[in-house]
């Protein structure tokens, strides 16, 4: 058992400690500030930004009049990143190519604004409505946190799914070829499977 003094703060700890609080509390009113103002702002123009891109997206792409034309786009989208020094995949999607065209090269903030316009597709949000859809939904990271925990979701279902199916499939073999027979009454089961 340790025999030492708990910490008892004097005159001058105080003092100091209050005048490094008062610090602090200055900052705490800059951040406010900057919050309602330069911070909002900010996420206003990117939002803005954002859905100009759709408005193209959905104007040029989605509502071209040919197939042609919607492949023509995906080429030149395609050659002029790849020009730039930016990967392109095959497999990329178009809003995907319009968003890494738009932002540049930061393949996780593309993806990240990519994320964002399909979840507005997904609840069908256009382009004149994306900025109110952003902001209600609580921001850009709040999007992508849902739609990243909603896309790993999909894939644990489908795993579980697969899974059970594979057991379903044993159970009903085993059952045509049994390794051996037992005539024994069951009680309480409610599926055709027992161990």
């Amino acid at each position: 058992m340790s025999n030492a003094k708990p910490f008892v703060p004097s005159d001058s700890n105080i003092a100091f400690a209050n005048e490094t609080v008062q610090q602090l509390d200055l900052l705490v009113a800059d951040r406010k500030n900057w919050e309602s103002t330069v911070y909002k702002k900010s996420n206003e123009n990117l939002y803005e930004l954002m859905a100009k891109c759709k408005k193209i997206f959905e104007d040029k792409f989605e509502n071209a009049t040919s197939d042609n034309d919607r492949k023509a786009i995906r080429l030149e989208i395609a050659h002029r990143l790849t020009a730039d020094g930016i990967k392109v995949q095959k497999n990329s999607t178009t809003l995907t190519m319009f968003v890494r065209y738009v932002f540049g090269s930061d393949r996780k903030r593309a993806h990240g604004y990519a994320y964002v316009l399909k979840a507005a597709i997904s609840h069908d949000i256009r382009a004149d409505g994306l900025v109110k859809f952003i902001t209600e939904a609580g921001g850009i990271e709040e999007i992508k946190r849902k739609m990243v925990a909603s896309e790993k979701a999909i894939a644990n279902k489908e795993k579980r799914e697969k899974a059970f199916g594979l057991v379903k499939t044993k159970a009903e073999l085993h059952e045509l070829s049994p390794l051996a027979s037992l005539d024994m009454p069951i009680v309480n089961n409610r599926t055709p499977y027992v161990v």
